[in-house]
């Protein structure tokens, strides 16, 4: 399991980097959402150190949870009341709903990792994307 976590760290992760990043600028944005949800995978997976069993487990998971949460932001965009403490606390709701489900296939260490590998994962495409102009 090692070695394929290493392979992976090594080989792919740099692999996805630099296909990314040699998109040319006239590529669909269908093709670019995808590129940039495997960078997504491959970053994340690697941040929480996830064995082959756990993202299989974790990653449905996950997948569903920011579906969630955009469909979230889609109808608070859309709701004119501007009721910001509404949204904050249906987020929140949202949050620990899957924080529980995460919970129940990968370690707790891991899911308490979750938001700092979000954020770093954030952080290190904004410095790409910088870096690339």
């Amino acid at each position: 399991m090692k070695k394929i976590t290493l392979f992976a760290t090594r080989y792919i992760l740099p692999i996805l980097v630099i296909l990314f990043m040699s998109l040319p600028s006239s590529a669909a944005a269908q093709n670019q959402k995808d590129d940039l949800e495997a960078l997504r995978v491959a970053f994340i997976t690697k941040e929480l150190k996830l064995t082959s069993d756990e993202s299989q487990k974790f990653w449905p998971i996950y997948n569903e949870y920011l579906k969630e949460l955009s469909k979230l932001r889609k109808d608070a965009a859309g709701d004119d009341s501007g009721d910001d403490v509404a949204y904050q606390q249906d987020k929140l709701n949202l949050r620990k709903k899957y924080t529980d489900k995460l919970k129940a296939v990968i370690p707790d260490t891991k899911v308490n990792e979750l938001p700092k590998a979000e954020k770093e994962f954030k952080k290190w495409l904004l410095e790409k994307i910088s870096n690339s102009k």
